[in-house]
């Protein structure tokens, strides 16, 4: 991918990205990556390594077993936990403070957002990301481009935060009633049905098995923007995210452009999923019909 556009290089690390949201911007250096260290971190004194447990076994094994030999590509790096878990490894990460944490001097990096990932076409053998899509405002561009930079016959690992809720975002879980608008009054009373399993299950599978059997053309990928509030950062889960996306629509997005669903191979284990690991194989064939909303 070619530009007439010049960048600024801090320390060593490409800073190639447009300010998608100066909220987001302040947030990362104020309240996520100021100060931190990828090596304390990696000796387990602080939440990112913690996080880091459900892909920390899982991408190795991963790798041994379909023989990945990279490059590796990690959109939404962080502190670059992975780093050595995955060969040729490149973090990809919208905070230049992540980046520039130490301990991370010695890799590939660039400051970029999962909008418009600065790299050639089917680049990547390996692209894989944790908790990071549901914080793209814009979700469609980044799986779009996400197709695009990734090798065919390549394998894309997802594990984002699935189906985050703008009840989350507006803070019903943690605000009192006398700060909730009426609908939200209604919808704190009812977290403890909103929140079960059964009810997730009576909400979702039904709409699932019809888009198996009967909505299978004219694919678009179904997600829903969400209005973030950090100032409840840390007070709420995922009260930061920009877009909601269910597994499954996910599954179908991709597998519509005839991506093989390694992690998900049967329609029981598509429509019965829930926060799942997303393991995907590209195609030999182009297929790049895409159809956005």
């Amino acid at each position: 991918m070619t530009c007439d556009r010049h960048y600024p290089i801090v320390d060593g690390v490409p800073v190639i990205k447009n300010n998608i949201s100066e909220d987001l911007d302040l947030f990362l250096s104020d309240k996520v990556y100021k100060n931190k260290s990828r090596i304390r971190s990696l000796n387990g004194e602080d939440l990112y390594f913690e996080q880091s447990q459900v892909l920390w076994n899982y991408l190795p094994e991963f790798v041994n077993n379909y023989k990945v030999n990279g490059p590796s590509l990690e959109i939404g790096c962080g502190l670059g936990i992975f780093a050595e878990r995955v060969p040729q490894f490149v973090g990809l990460d919208y905070s230049i403070d992540a980046l520039l944490a130490e301990g991370f001097e010695c890799f590939e990096r660039v400051c970029a957002s999962g909008e418009l990932i600065p790299f050639s076409d089917e680049t990547y053998e390996l692209i894989f990301s944790l908790n990071t899509l549901e914080h793209v405002p814009l979700l469609d561009h980044s799986l779009k481009e996400i197709d695009r930079v990734l090798k065919p016959g390549g394998f894309l690992i997802l594990k984002p935060a699935w189906n985050c809720m703008q009840y989350n975002c507006d803070g019903v879980p943690y605000l009192p009633f006398r700060q909730l608008s009426l609908k939200n009054r209604i919808i704190k009373l009812l977290l403890p049905i909103l929140t079960t399993k059964v009810y997730k299950a009576v909400r979702r599978v039904p709409s699932r098995i019809f888009s198996e059997y009967l909505y299978k053309e004219g694919l678009k990928l179904r997600w829903t923007r969400l209005k973030p509030r950090f100032d409840l950062m840390g007070k709420v889960a995922d009260a930061e995210a920009f877009a909601q996306i269910d597994v499954y629509e996910c599954i179908r997005w991709f597998t519509a452009l005839g991506y093989q669903c390694i992690s998900h191979p049967t329609m029981f284990k598509r429509v019965t999923s829930g926060h799942d690991i997303v393991c995907l194989k590209k195609p030999f064939t182009d297929n790049t019909n895409f159809n956005f909303l």
